[in-house]
Protein backbone atom coordinates (compact mmCIF):
# COMPACT_ATOMS: atom_id res chain seq x y z
CA UNK A 1 0.00 0.00 0.00
CA UNK A 2 1.32 3.31 -0.50
CA UNK A 3 2.24 6.01 2.15
CA UNK A 4 0.42 8.89 2.26
CA UNK A 5 1.81 12.13 2.93
CA UNK A 6 0.48 12.57 6.02
CA UNK A 7 2.63 15.03 8.51
CA UNK A 8 4.78 13.49 10.84
CA UNK A 9 5.16 15.39 14.14
CA UNK A 10 8.51 15.69 14.83
CA UNK A 11 10.67 18.48 14.57
CA UNK A 12 7.23 25.10 14.65
CA UNK A 13 3.63 24.47 14.45
CA UNK A 14 2.83 27.17 11.94
CA UNK A 15 0.88 30.48 13.51
CA UNK A 16 -1.13 32.34 11.13
CA UNK A 17 0.95 35.45 11.48
CA UNK A 18 3.89 33.72 10.12
CA UNK A 19 5.42 33.61 6.87
CA UNK A 20 5.77 30.02 5.91
CA UNK A 21 8.07 28.13 3.62
CA UNK A 22 7.56 24.76 2.15
CA UNK A 23 11.16 23.09 1.90
CA UNK A 24 11.36 20.19 -0.36
CA UNK A 25 14.01 17.84 -0.43
CA UNK A 26 14.60 13.86 -0.39
CA UNK A 27 15.03 11.89 2.35
CA UNK A 28 15.12 13.81 5.90
CA UNK A 29 17.17 13.67 8.42
CA UNK A 30 20.37 12.52 5.95
CA UNK A 31 24.01 12.42 7.47
CA UNK A 32 25.10 14.23 4.81
CA UNK A 33 23.37 17.12 4.48
CA UNK A 34 23.44 19.08 7.30
CA UNK A 35 23.12 22.24 5.40
CA UNK A 36 19.31 20.73 5.52
CA UNK A 37 19.11 20.64 9.23
CA UNK A 38 21.05 24.32 9.48
CA UNK A 39 18.36 25.74 7.29
CA UNK A 40 15.58 24.29 9.16
CA UNK A 41 16.95 25.87 12.28
CA UNK A 42 17.51 28.99 10.55
CA UNK A 43 14.19 29.83 9.54
CA UNK A 44 12.58 27.89 12.86
CA UNK A 45 14.73 30.35 15.39
CA UNK A 46 13.59 33.46 12.57
CA UNK A 47 9.89 32.83 13.57
CA UNK A 48 9.54 31.48 9.83
CA UNK A 49 6.94 28.74 9.63
CA UNK A 50 8.77 25.69 8.03
CA UNK A 51 7.18 22.60 6.05
CA UNK A 52 9.06 19.65 4.89
CA UNK A 53 7.95 17.89 1.96
CA UNK A 54 9.92 14.85 1.54
CA UNK A 55 10.01 11.67 0.09
CA UNK A 56 11.01 9.42 2.94
CA UNK A 57 11.58 10.56 6.80
CA UNK A 58 14.13 8.28 7.94
CA UNK A 59 12.71 7.29 11.34
CA UNK A 60 15.88 5.31 11.92
CA UNK A 61 17.81 8.76 11.64
CA UNK A 62 15.25 11.22 13.93
CA UNK A 63 17.41 11.39 16.60
CA UNK A 64 19.87 13.37 14.16
CA UNK A 65 17.24 15.61 13.27
CA UNK A 66 17.10 16.51 17.00
CA UNK A 67 20.16 16.76 17.89
CA UNK A 68 21.25 18.77 15.51
CA UNK A 69 18.16 21.08 15.93
CA UNK A 70 18.99 21.60 20.02
CA UNK A 71 15.60 21.65 20.57
CA UNK A 72 13.22 18.26 21.23
CA UNK A 73 10.26 20.70 22.54
CA UNK A 74 9.92 22.24 19.02
CA UNK A 75 7.83 20.20 16.76
CA UNK A 76 7.80 20.81 12.58
CA UNK A 77 5.18 19.51 10.03
CA UNK A 78 7.43 16.85 7.58
CA UNK A 79 5.01 15.56 5.01
CA UNK A 80 5.74 13.12 3.13
CA UNK A 81 5.09 12.91 -1.40
CA UNK A 82 3.27 9.36 -2.18
CA UNK A 83 5.76 6.87 -3.25
CA UNK A 84 7.93 6.60 -6.53
CA UNK A 85 8.71 2.98 -6.35
CA UNK A 86 5.56 1.64 -7.10
CA UNK A 87 3.81 -0.23 -9.79
CA UNK A 88 2.13 2.31 -12.46
CA UNK A 89 -1.25 -0.21 -10.86
CA UNK A 90 -0.15 1.10 -7.37
CA UNK A 91 0.98 4.15 -7.86
CA UNK A 92 -2.54 5.05 -10.01
CA UNK A 93 -4.47 3.88 -7.10
CA UNK A 94 -2.57 5.84 -4.58
CA UNK A 95 -3.26 8.93 -6.91
CA UNK A 96 -6.57 8.17 -7.17
CA UNK A 97 -7.30 7.91 -3.45
CA UNK A 98 -5.29 11.27 -3.04
CA UNK A 99 -7.20 13.28 -5.54
CA UNK A 100 -10.71 12.45 -3.66
CA UNK A 101 -9.26 12.68 -0.59
CA UNK A 102 -8.20 16.74 -1.55
CA UNK A 103 -10.22 17.13 -4.80
CA UNK A 104 -7.18 17.90 -7.14
CA UNK A 105 -8.31 16.46 -10.04
CA UNK A 106 -7.75 19.11 -12.18
CA UNK A 107 -4.42 19.70 -10.79
CA UNK A 108 -3.77 15.90 -11.62
CA UNK A 109 -4.80 16.47 -15.40
CA UNK A 110 -2.67 19.08 -15.98
CA UNK A 111 0.65 17.10 -14.65
CA UNK A 112 -0.50 14.60 -17.26
CA UNK A 113 0.11 16.86 -19.49
CA UNK A 114 2.33 14.85 -22.28
CA UNK A 115 3.86 18.37 -23.83
CA UNK A 116 4.90 19.82 -21.15
CA UNK A 117 6.30 16.79 -19.21
CA UNK A 118 6.58 13.63 -21.32
CA UNK A 119 6.00 10.00 -19.80
CA UNK A 120 6.85 11.59 -16.57
CA UNK A 121 3.62 12.98 -16.42
CA UNK A 122 1.55 10.24 -17.94
CA UNK A 123 2.77 7.84 -15.69
CA UNK A 124 1.55 9.76 -12.85
CA UNK A 125 4.93 10.41 -11.04
CA UNK A 126 5.01 14.58 -11.70
CA UNK A 127 1.71 14.52 -9.43
CA UNK A 128 3.34 11.98 -6.59
CA UNK A 129 6.37 14.81 -6.76
CA UNK A 130 4.12 17.11 -5.47
CA UNK A 131 1.25 15.92 -4.05
CA UNK A 132 2.65 16.60 -0.30
CA UNK A 133 1.96 20.19 -0.86
CA UNK A 134 -1.84 20.04 -1.34
CA UNK A 135 -2.55 18.48 2.15
CA UNK A 136 -1.32 21.81 3.82
CA UNK A 137 -2.07 25.33 3.42
CA UNK A 138 -0.49 27.93 0.59
CA UNK A 139 3.23 28.21 1.31
CA UNK A 140 4.78 32.01 1.21
CA UNK A 141 7.91 30.83 0.00
CA UNK A 142 8.82 27.06 -1.59
CA UNK A 143 12.42 26.44 -1.29
CA UNK A 144 14.08 23.31 -3.12
CA UNK A 145 17.24 21.54 -2.33
CA UNK A 146 18.37 20.35 -5.01
CA UNK A 147 17.66 21.10 -8.89
CA UNK A 148 14.92 17.81 -9.73
CA UNK A 149 13.26 18.84 -6.29
CA UNK A 150 13.27 22.36 -7.98
CA UNK A 151 11.49 20.88 -10.93
CA UNK A 152 9.07 19.29 -8.81
CA UNK A 153 7.83 22.93 -7.34
CA UNK A 154 7.92 24.10 -10.39
CA UNK A 155 5.59 21.60 -11.83
CA UNK A 156 3.46 22.07 -9.08
CA UNK A 157 3.39 25.86 -9.57
CA UNK A 158 2.56 24.90 -13.53
CA UNK A 159 -0.15 22.67 -11.82
CA UNK A 160 -1.84 25.29 -9.35
CA UNK A 161 -0.94 23.21 -6.37
CA UNK A 162 1.39 26.06 -5.48
CA UNK A 163 1.21 29.99 -6.13
CA UNK A 164 4.05 31.78 -4.65
CA UNK A 165 7.70 32.46 -5.60
CA UNK A 166 10.25 29.46 -5.96
CA UNK A 167 14.23 29.34 -4.81
CA UNK A 168 16.44 25.90 -5.99
CA UNK A 169 19.59 25.79 -4.37
CA UNK A 170 22.25 23.55 -6.59
CA UNK A 171 24.67 21.53 -4.50
CA UNK A 172 26.62 20.06 -7.15
CA UNK A 173 25.69 16.20 -8.26
CA UNK A 174 22.62 17.92 -9.51
CA UNK A 175 24.41 19.91 -12.30
CA UNK A 176 27.72 18.71 -13.82
CA UNK A 177 29.51 18.85 -17.23
CA UNK A 178 30.67 15.86 -18.31
CA UNK A 179 29.65 13.00 -20.57
CA UNK A 180 26.10 13.96 -21.63
CA UNK A 181 25.53 16.20 -18.47
CA UNK A 182 24.75 19.49 -20.77
CA UNK A 183 22.51 18.14 -22.96
CA UNK A 184 20.87 16.01 -20.05
CA UNK A 185 20.31 18.69 -17.59
CA UNK A 186 19.86 21.59 -20.37
CA UNK A 187 16.15 19.46 -21.28
CA UNK A 188 15.58 18.60 -17.45
CA UNK A 189 16.08 22.10 -15.88
CA UNK A 190 14.79 23.84 -19.24
CA UNK A 191 11.05 24.45 -17.46
CA UNK A 192 13.11 25.27 -13.93
CA UNK A 193 15.32 28.08 -15.67
CA UNK A 194 12.52 29.60 -17.67
CA UNK A 195 9.71 30.15 -14.06
CA UNK A 196 11.98 29.60 -11.03
CA UNK A 197 12.32 32.81 -9.00
CA UNK A 198 15.69 32.49 -7.90
CA UNK A 199 18.55 30.21 -7.68
CA UNK A 200 21.15 29.26 -4.98
CA UNK A 201 25.29 28.19 -6.30
CA UNK A 202 27.41 28.08 -3.00
CA UNK A 203 30.40 28.81 -4.86
CA UNK A 204 31.39 30.52 -7.97
CA UNK A 205 32.35 27.59 -9.70
CA UNK A 206 28.86 26.02 -9.75
CA UNK A 207 27.29 29.35 -10.63
CA UNK A 208 29.64 29.29 -13.84
CA UNK A 209 28.12 25.87 -14.40
CA UNK A 210 24.72 26.84 -14.23
CA UNK A 211 25.07 29.71 -16.58
CA UNK A 212 26.62 26.81 -18.89
CA UNK A 213 23.37 25.06 -18.51
CA UNK A 214 20.85 27.87 -19.38
CA UNK A 215 20.11 29.49 -16.34
CA UNK A 216 20.28 33.45 -16.79
CA UNK A 217 22.95 35.16 -14.68
CA UNK A 218 20.53 37.43 -13.07
CA UNK A 219 18.53 34.49 -11.34
CA UNK A 220 21.73 33.28 -9.79
CA UNK A 221 22.66 34.30 -6.42
CA UNK A 222 25.88 33.09 -4.57
CA UNK A 223 25.02 31.37 -1.23
CA UNK A 224 27.51 29.57 0.63
CA UNK A 225 26.05 26.55 3.03
CA UNK A 226 26.61 28.02 6.15
CA UNK A 227 28.23 26.26 9.23
CA UNK A 228 27.74 25.97 13.11
CA UNK A 229 30.96 27.74 14.18
CA UNK A 230 29.91 26.71 17.87
CA UNK A 231 29.54 23.08 17.47
CA UNK A 232 32.50 23.14 15.53
CA UNK A 233 35.12 24.87 17.86
CA UNK A 234 38.32 24.43 18.65
CA UNK A 235 39.78 21.94 21.34
CA UNK A 236 40.37 23.51 24.78
CA UNK A 237 43.17 21.12 25.29
CA UNK A 238 45.32 20.72 21.94
CA UNK A 239 48.44 19.75 21.32
CA UNK A 240 50.52 20.90 17.40
CA UNK A 241 51.50 18.45 15.68
CA UNK A 242 54.99 17.11 15.61
CA UNK A 243 57.12 14.97 13.41
CA UNK A 244 56.12 11.84 16.14
CA UNK A 245 52.49 12.68 16.10
CA UNK A 246 50.74 14.33 13.42
CA UNK A 247 46.76 13.76 13.06
CA UNK A 248 45.36 13.87 9.50
CA UNK A 249 41.82 13.43 8.62
CA UNK A 250 39.07 13.00 5.95
CA UNK A 251 35.20 13.11 6.18
CA UNK A 252 33.13 12.19 3.57
CA UNK A 253 31.33 9.32 1.84
CA UNK A 254 33.69 6.39 0.67
CA UNK A 255 32.72 6.67 -3.33
CA UNK A 256 35.30 8.02 -6.41
CA UNK A 257 34.83 11.37 -6.14
CA UNK A 258 36.13 11.69 -2.55
CA UNK A 259 39.04 10.27 -3.45
CA UNK A 260 40.39 9.27 -0.35
CA UNK A 261 43.20 7.05 -2.32
CA UNK A 262 44.77 10.40 -1.97
CA UNK A 263 44.96 10.49 1.81
CA UNK A 264 46.49 7.20 2.04
CA UNK A 265 48.84 7.62 -0.18
CA UNK A 266 49.91 10.58 1.39
CA UNK A 267 50.31 9.40 4.47
CA UNK A 268 52.21 6.40 3.08
CA UNK A 269 54.67 9.37 1.32
CA UNK A 270 54.94 11.18 5.22
CA UNK A 271 55.82 7.85 6.26
CA UNK A 272 58.87 7.89 4.33
CA UNK A 273 59.94 11.61 5.16
CA UNK A 274 60.10 10.15 8.64
CA UNK A 275 56.54 11.58 9.82
CA UNK A 276 54.24 9.52 11.77
CA UNK A 277 51.49 10.14 10.23
CA UNK A 278 48.04 8.86 11.47
CA UNK A 279 44.92 8.96 8.84
CA UNK A 280 41.32 9.21 9.59
CA UNK A 281 38.69 8.25 7.43
CA UNK A 282 35.24 9.24 8.71
CA UNK A 283 32.52 8.13 6.74
CA UNK A 284 30.73 5.07 5.14
CA UNK A 285 30.29 3.80 1.24
CA UNK A 286 31.07 1.08 -1.58
CA UNK A 287 35.02 2.09 -1.61
CA UNK A 288 36.11 0.56 1.92
CA UNK A 289 37.26 -2.73 0.75
CA UNK A 290 38.95 -0.33 -2.09
CA UNK A 291 40.69 1.77 0.45
CA UNK A 292 41.15 -1.01 2.89
CA UNK A 293 43.29 -3.03 0.11
CA UNK A 294 45.07 0.23 -0.85
CA UNK A 295 46.30 0.91 2.86
CA UNK A 296 47.81 -2.34 2.85
CA UNK A 297 49.33 -2.11 -0.09
CA UNK A 298 51.02 0.69 0.51
CA UNK A 299 52.19 -0.57 4.10
CA UNK A 300 50.00 2.06 6.17
CA UNK A 301 47.33 -0.42 7.36
CA UNK A 302 48.31 0.42 11.26
CA UNK A 303 47.91 4.14 10.32
CA UNK A 304 45.10 4.58 8.45
CA UNK A 305 41.16 4.79 10.64
CA UNK A 306 37.90 3.53 9.05
CA UNK A 307 35.34 5.43 11.42
CA UNK A 308 32.34 4.85 9.13
CA UNK A 309 29.30 7.64 9.43
CA UNK A 310 29.15 9.65 12.36
CA UNK A 311 26.69 12.61 13.48
CA UNK A 312 27.39 16.17 13.27
CA UNK A 313 28.24 16.08 17.16
CA UNK A 314 30.67 12.83 16.54
CA UNK A 315 32.48 14.79 13.80
CA UNK A 316 33.01 17.60 15.71
CA UNK A 317 34.37 15.77 18.74
CA UNK A 318 36.83 13.84 16.28
CA UNK A 319 37.69 17.02 14.54
CA UNK A 320 39.48 18.54 17.88
CA UNK A 321 41.75 15.33 18.23
CA UNK A 322 43.07 16.31 14.46
CA UNK A 323 45.68 18.56 13.95
CA UNK A 324 45.14 18.76 9.42
CA UNK A 325 42.34 18.21 7.06
CA UNK A 326 42.69 16.52 3.60
CA UNK A 327 40.23 17.68 1.15
CA UNK A 328 41.50 15.03 -1.39
CA UNK A 329 38.39 15.45 -3.55
CA UNK A 330 38.88 14.57 -7.21
CA UNK A 331 36.51 15.11 -10.73
CA UNK A 332 34.89 11.60 -11.18
CA UNK A 333 34.03 9.60 -14.87
CA UNK A 334 30.77 11.82 -15.07
CA UNK A 335 32.59 15.42 -14.30
CA UNK A 336 31.44 15.84 -11.16
CA UNK A 337 33.82 17.81 -8.65
CA UNK A 338 32.88 19.21 -5.54
CA UNK A 339 31.25 22.30 -5.80
CA UNK A 340 32.06 23.75 -1.95
CA UNK A 341 33.30 20.65 0.39
CA UNK A 342 31.32 21.69 3.63
CA UNK A 343 33.31 19.57 6.18
CA UNK A 344 36.09 21.82 4.75
CA UNK A 345 34.97 24.67 6.81
CA UNK A 346 33.44 22.73 9.63
CA UNK A 347 37.50 21.48 9.85
CA UNK A 348 38.55 24.99 9.70
CA UNK A 349 36.10 25.89 12.39
CA UNK A 350 37.84 23.66 14.71
CA UNK A 351 40.79 25.27 14.19
CA UNK A 352 42.30 22.63 11.54
CA UNK A 353 44.61 24.00 8.37
CA UNK A 354 43.23 22.27 5.24
CA UNK A 355 45.15 21.24 1.66
CA UNK A 356 42.93 20.79 -0.22
CA UNK A 357 43.05 19.37 -4.59
CA UNK A 358 42.69 22.24 -6.81
CA UNK A 359 39.31 20.39 -8.15
CA UNK A 360 35.62 22.12 -8.21
CA UNK A 361 34.55 25.23 -6.12
CA UNK A 362 36.94 23.66 -2.90
CA UNK A 363 39.82 26.47 -3.47
CA UNK A 364 36.99 28.74 -2.84
CA UNK A 365 36.34 27.65 0.85
CA UNK A 366 40.02 28.40 2.53
CA UNK A 367 42.69 31.32 2.23
CA UNK A 368 45.67 29.92 0.01
CA UNK A 369 48.62 30.21 2.22
CA UNK A 370 46.99 31.44 5.29
CA UNK A 371 43.95 29.36 6.80
CA UNK A 372 45.27 26.40 4.18
CA UNK A 373 47.01 25.44 1.05
CA UNK A 374 45.32 24.62 -2.79
CA UNK A 375 47.54 22.01 -3.99
CA UNK A 376 46.39 21.91 -7.99
CA UNK A 377 47.31 18.60 -9.36
CA UNK A 378 46.94 17.45 -6.01
CA UNK A 379 50.67 14.94 -6.21
CA UNK A 380 51.12 12.94 -3.09
CA UNK A 381 54.44 14.05 -2.86
CA UNK A 382 53.77 17.60 -3.18
CA UNK A 383 50.56 17.48 -0.45
CA UNK A 384 52.78 15.70 2.08
CA UNK A 385 55.30 18.59 1.78
CA UNK A 386 52.29 21.26 2.76
CA UNK A 387 51.87 19.01 5.48
CA UNK A 388 55.36 19.13 6.45
CA UNK A 389 55.66 22.84 6.17
CA UNK A 390 52.54 22.75 9.08
CA UNK A 391 54.64 21.14 11.43
CA UNK A 392 56.72 24.29 12.30
CA UNK A 393 54.78 25.23 15.62
CA UNK A 394 54.58 28.80 14.52
CA UNK A 395 53.47 28.32 10.93
CA UNK A 396 51.02 26.08 12.40
CA UNK A 397 49.57 28.59 14.85
CA UNK A 398 49.52 31.49 12.67
CA UNK A 399 47.65 28.95 9.98
CA UNK A 400 45.42 26.92 12.79
CA UNK A 401 43.88 30.71 13.82
CA UNK A 402 43.54 31.73 10.29
CA UNK A 403 41.23 28.67 9.55
CA UNK A 404 39.01 29.35 12.60
CA UNK A 405 38.81 33.04 11.26
CA UNK A 406 37.99 32.01 8.06
CA UNK A 407 34.86 29.96 8.65
CA UNK A 408 33.70 32.72 11.29
CA UNK A 409 34.08 35.49 9.10
CA UNK A 410 32.82 34.04 5.89
CA UNK A 411 30.49 31.07 6.11
CA UNK A 412 29.30 31.05 9.83
CA UNK A 413 25.09 31.37 9.90
CA UNK A 414 25.45 35.01 11.31
CA UNK A 415 27.40 35.85 8.19
CA UNK A 416 25.11 33.85 5.66
CA UNK A 417 21.94 33.79 7.45
CA UNK A 418 20.91 37.82 6.20
CA UNK A 419 22.02 36.94 3.12
CA UNK A 420 19.23 34.21 2.76
CA UNK A 421 16.45 36.34 4.36
CA UNK A 422 17.34 39.38 2.55
CA UNK A 423 17.12 37.04 -0.80
CA UNK A 424 13.42 35.52 0.72
CA UNK A 425 12.49 39.31 1.31
CA UNK A 426 13.31 40.45 -2.10
CA UNK A 427 11.33 37.81 -4.00
CA UNK A 428 8.08 37.92 -1.91
CA UNK A 429 7.98 41.52 -2.80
Amino acid sequence: MALQATPVTMLTKTGANKSKVALRCNSFPVTSQTFVLNHVALLREKNWGVELHVDDFNFLKKALALEALKDTSVEESIYICLRADTSFFDRFVSVVKHCFKFNSFSILLKSMNPMLYGRSGLNLRVYRSFSSLLETHQPNLAHAHFGHNGVSLIQAKLCGAINCPVITSFHGYDAYLGGDGVRRFRKKYRLLFKYGDLFFANTKYLKNILMKLGCPENKIKVMPNFIDTDLFSPSSEFKLPTKAECNLITVGRLIPLKNQKLGILVTAHLKKMGINAIYTIVGGGPELRNLKNMAYENGVSESVRFLGEMSPLEIAEELKKQHIFLMTTREDDEGRAETQGIVTLEAQSAGLPAVVSGVGGTPETIEHGESGWVVHGALPEDIAMKVSELLNPQTYQEFSCAARKNSITRFSRKTVEEQILEAYREVME
